[in-house]
């Protein structure tokens, strides 16, 4: 992770990236998506067959398809969530009109159907992405082919470790040798977690997602003590299992209430805080396998439909610029500047750990362009900060921001928030705005 050292707020900030010191891999699938039948993510989402921007022979949203193609989703869950529980996936294929519908008890609704398991499956080779089917089963399969990757269902990493431990005790098994002539591995592949940040104020609604990294560092060492107490032997590191934080989002569930839809209009201070759950994602990329954010549209979604539009909410930007350019392996960053010092959400989180102004994440991409990510969650100060570790000359500049933290892309502004590009000829000292994301790139 980026080592923070705290320094006064009079003092000058720094950010020092050592592109050399690779730390680890980042996984292309911690920019994963979600669908569930859950509101307006499906049917009035995704598809829509009374929308003149859906295709004729699908009826598939195609600016949605368009624009979630910029994301590049390595892969897509569906369908859910707690739409699982009564699911059957038997009932979503072949012809339509002999698919019956049910009552759906996770959302209080009815589900027809109309929208199964054949057309999730075209929806996804259409966007160029793999599919990954939630199914309440065991692990027989896993047992007859090796190469499933099986995920356990966990609970957050915090306050349902006595859940993760119990079921990671249980479950983190190695394949037996008389079930399987392949390699004793572990019989896991991933543990899931999910957790949703949400606070009525900006700078812990902002920081909330700190929150999440305290997850992931948990969920691992509980994953070590499973392995150590079932003596699961790892003759690769590569086979231990890995976290899958297969839904995570800011969420009020007060504002969007899930029975209703959950149609949040997010905020800039949203957006801020999406760019720390992605810095954190980055940062423990070493111990993260996937992550899935939930969910791709209308639904706590970075895009929002109506018949005839779409909007690319305040939280698109942040989820753009992380699947386009923070990639590659994670690189060491050392910040110092100065320690917020008020309230929190959760409120262990200021207790657990000090947290600076600006929240920083650093990779070196395939292409040899180092890039980092900063956010800076002051509402009032920018930081004008020495960048070091890096040579001369020019550096691209995306800045993500607003006119206040509670502006949104909803009703008509849906320029309101964006990133912009810019460019920085490198001397001196760089100044990151009030409440704002900004990536710095140059080449290596």
């Amino acid at each position: 992770m980026a080592t923070f050292a705290k320094i006064s707020d009079d003092e000058t900030p720094s950010i020092t990236v050592n592109t050399s010191l690779r730390l680890s891999k980042i996984d292309r699938f911690i920019y994963s998506g979600f669908t569930e039948h859950m509101g307006r993510c499906i049917y009035g989402g995704i598809y829509d067959p009374g929308s003149p921007l859906s295709d004729k022979k699908n009826h598939f949203r195609e600016d949605v398809l368009e624009a979630l193609k910029e994301l590049k989703m390595p892969v897509v869950r569906y369908p859910g969530g707690n739409f699982c529980a009564t699911y059957h996936w038997v009932d979503g294929v072949g012809p339509k009109k002999d698919r019956p519908s049910r009552p759906e008890l996770a959302w209080v609704t009815t589900e027809t159907n109309e929208f199964g398991t054949d057309e999730f499956m075209e929806w996804c080779k259409q966007l160029g992405t793999e599919p990954y089917i939630c199914l309440n089963f065991g692990t027989a399969l896993k047992l007859l082919d090796p190469t499933i990757k099986l995920i356990l269902g966990g609970s957050d990493g915090l306050a349902g470790t006595l859940w993760d431990s119990h079921v990671l005790h249980h479950c983190l098994q190695p394949i037996a040798d008389h079930f399987s002539p392949f390699p004793k591995t572990p019989l896991i592949d991933m543990h899931s977690i999910h957790i949703y940040t949400i606070a009525h104020k900006h700078v812990p609604n902002a920081l909330a997602p700190l929150s999440a990294e305290k997850a992931i560092q948990t969920t691992s060492a509980l994953i070590d003590a499973a392995l150590i107490a079932n003596n699961v032997v790892i003759k690769d590191p590569s086979w231990r299992p890995k976290i899958c934080f297969d839904e995570w989002n800011v969420w009020d569930p007060k504002r969007a209430e899930g029975e209703k839809g959950g149609e949040e209009k997010y905020t800039l201070s949203d957006a801020l805080a999406v760019g720390i759950w992605l810095n954190v994602f980055v940062r423990q990329s070493d111990k993260l396998g996937m992550a899935c954010l939930a969910q791709a549209v209308n639904v706590l979604g970075p895009l929002l439909t109506s018949k005839t539009d779409m909007v690319k909410q305040t939280i698109w930007w942040p989820l753009w610029l992380f699947s386009k350019y923070m990639k590659g392996e994670r690189v060491s960053a050392w910040v110092k500047c100065g320690a917020y010092q008020g309230e929190t959400e959760p409120k262990w989180l200021g207790a657990m750990r000090e947290i600076g102004w600006l929240d920083v994440s650093a990779c070196v991409d395939e292409e040899g362009w180092c890039n980092v990510v900063v956010v800076n969650v002051n509402e009032e100060r920018g930081w004008k900060t020495e960048i070091k570790g890096r040579k001369t000359g020019e550096v691209v500049v995306w800045t993500v921001k607003g006119t206040g933290v509670w502006v949104t892309n909803v009703n008509g502004n849906d320029k309101e928030v964006q990133a912009i590009k810019s460019t920085w000829n490198g001397e001196g000292m760089f100044t990151f705005p009030k409440h704002s994301l900004t990536m710095l790139r140059w080449k290596v």
